[in-house]
């Protein structure tokens, strides 16, 4: 009697496939059932073989004959391959990888990108930023072609199916011809349309008008690129960018004079000097226009913000509200002669000061004395103050017609006078092209005998013309510079 019951012994496998306690019935439906159709996975494409296309055919009668013997006894295995009981019809899978291989080998699709939708006029006289709609940059990678060795994909199959896998993946057997890879960097570069910024006809001394840039977000764009497939289309939206230079900022584009004075860390007094400088920051003087530097900044008071701090009330040192904001006029004026503008009033102080050679510096008190200052020039100039790193810093910005720079000089005596000389130099070869008198200083100390020059790179520094290394304003001076001021508007 059998003692399995005409049943598979527990134990048989085919491929990996349990027979195990199935009747001959049961497992022929099992094995016709599992192995089938052939699924190929080539690139980009995947192909499933019927038994028909394929010429499958399974002796399922001697596999079963063989599966019910073995497990009945100690002896022999009790897992059995396909590959003795399995036949292909070679030929017609040849036929069908070589249809393959000829398609692949034409898929090549070349990457591309292009923009769709138009360019707008970028000048900044028509371009609005947040209403003009720009185009957008659309990206198509490429399609590689696949050169298919047929004899290797045969074999694949042969040994695939053999141990009884028909899902297979065909892909070793298939060498990229590949497509050409995209750069985000050369498509920004040759995509992109840079900002140009206005700038003044010296000819004419009219403006020209700058124009807005487009590009796009690189990263953004090289991240797409790793993770596209190939045939992926996408899409990049570009961005404008204003140039640096526009607007009424084309008549401020040159430094026409600069002037940094030292001070201390009085903490009051620094105070008071942000102040000044935060009411000069911004201003703008149109052709013929004058400061009152007073007028500009307005009445001293608490309410304001000014502080006590030290300052001279005639020949006494004394603590006063706004004490030490003559450093900043003095600043002012020192930067004024440097642009040439004029100098309508000007007192000089009673001592000299610390920070400022003798003849060069500039005393101002609520009403009187003031200092003025008057545009002579046929464009208008922009003053930019600040208070950095323990110094005081004023630049006059405008249109720079000069071939020549000025420096300052100075000269005092033992009779407590002191004469100042603009000092024109040429600006390629730096020889003095002229010298002429200023203006004219008391002083109530008696000797105040000093002799030099300063020019705009240098700083009067413990009683010493230093040169000082170039420095520009933070970008939140700028900034706010940006906000325009009329000067005289605070008294």
């Amino acid at each position: 009697m059998d003692p399995f019951g005409g049943r598979m012994a527990e134990n048989v496998r085919v491929c990996g496939v349990s027979l195990g306690g199935l009747t001959k019935g049961e497992a022929d439906a099992l094995l016709r059932d599992t192995w089938q159709d052939i699924d190929l996975s080539l690139p980009m494409k995947s192909l499933r073989l019927t038994p028909e296309e394929s010429g499958l055919k399974l002796n399922t009668k001697e596999l079963l004959r063989q599966a019910y013997a073995i497990g009945r006894s100690e002896e022999g295995p009790t897992e059995l391959t396909l590959a003795p009981y399995l036949t292909l019809d070679e030929a017609a899978i040849r036929t069908v990888l070589e249809a393959a291989a000829q398609e692949l080998s034409q898929s090549y699709i070349p990457s591309a990108y292009f923009l769709e939708g138009e360019i707008p006029d970028l000048s900044e006289e028509s371009f609005q930023p947040e209403v003009t709609p720009l185009p957008t940059l659309v990206v198509q990678t490429g399609i590689p072609a696949y050169q298919l060795d047929v004899d290797a994909a045969w074999e694949i199959i042969r040994q695939s199916t053999a141990a009884g896998k028909f899902e297979i993946d065909l892909t070793e057997a298939a060498a990229p011809l590949e497509a050409e890879a995209l750069d985000a960097g050369g498509i920004l570069e040759a995509i992109a349309i840079s900002a140009v910024d206005a700038r003044m006809d010296l000819e004419t001394l009219q403006p020209i008008p700058g124009s807005f840039g487009l590009g796009f977000d690189q990263r953004e764009l090289s991240r797409k690129l790793k993770k596209a497939q190939p045939g992926e289309e996408f899409r990049i939206s570009l961005q404008a960018t204003a140039p640096e230079i526009m607007g009424r900022e084309v008549y401020f584009q040159d430094e026409l004079g600069f002037c940094q004075t030292p001070h201390g860390d009085n903490k009051q007094r620094c105070t008071n000097l942000a102040l000044a400088c935060q009411a000069l920051n911004g201003v703008v003087l149109e052709p013929g226009e004058t400061l009152s530097y007073n007028a500009t900044l307005g009445q001293r008071t608490k309410e304001a913000g000014y502080q006590d701090a030290p300052a001279y009330s005639g020949t006494d040192l004394i603590n006063t509200l706004g004490g030490g904001i003559c450093q900043v006029s003095s600043t002012l004026y020192l930067c004024s002669l440097y642009a040439e503008l004029e100098t309508v009033e000007r007192v000089s102080h009673g001592y000299p000061s610390s920070y400022m050679p003798v003849g060069l510096d500039a005393t101002v008190s609520w009403g009187t004395p003031d200092l003025k200052i008057k545009n002579n020039s046929s464009l208008p100039v922009k003053i930019i103050a600040e208070d950095q790193e323990g110094f005081v810093r004023v630049w006059i910005m405008g249109t720079e017609t000069r071939d020549y720079y000025v420096r300052m000089g100075y000269s005092g005596s033992t009779d407590r006078y002191a004469r100042s000389y603009v000092c024109k130099y040429d600006r390629l070869t730096h020889e003095l092209i002229s010298r002429e008198d200023h203006l004219f200083s008391a002083y109530l100390t008696e000797d105040v005998s000093a002799k030099g020059e300063i020019g705009s790179q240098e700083a009067y520094v413990g009683g010493v013309v230093r040169e000082m290394p170039p420095c520009s304003p933070t970008p939140e001076t700028l900034e706010a510079s940006l906000n325009y001021q009329e000067p005289n508007t605070r008294g």
